[in-house]
């Protein structure tokens, strides 16, 4: 089990009913970064009481095909409880590979935070 590093590595802001995650890591690579911040995110899924989330990947520029895959994770948990994520700020990059291993067709992604939460209002 990874060590959960002194400070998260996910600043978390709640604007009225939706909660609203930014990752700080530029790349989410290794294993032990992709675990830890899947499971910053699944706990914040699961404490937060709220059912409507933005997730911020402004600061992101890669992360592996395993960090896609926990993202999905997250928002199979989100749906099945009834909820709904949306991505915002989405590096052209990261958003090319969020198409080709079919992400972007399950998570509706915005260009701006503030559209994401005017989708979730």
């Amino acid at each position: 089990m990874p060590e959960v590093p002194e400070t998260s590595w996910l600043e978390v802001e709640t604007v009225n009913d939706v909660v609203i995650a930014r990752p700080t890591l530029r790349r989410i690579l290794n294993e032990e970064k992709i675990e830890v911040l899947a499971g910053q995110l699944e706990e914040l899924v699961k404490l937060s009481g709220h059912s409507k989330f933005v997730l911020n990947l402004a600061a992101v520029e890669s992360m592996a095909s395993m960090m896609v895959a926990r993202l999905y994770s997250v928002h199979r948990k989100i749906t099945a409880a009834g909820g709904r994520i949306v991505l915002c700020g989405v590096q052209p990059g990261l958003r090319e590979v969020f198409k080709i291993l079919k992400l972007s067709d399950l998570i509706r992604i915005y260009d701006e935070e503030q559209d994401a939460l005017l989708s979730l209002s």
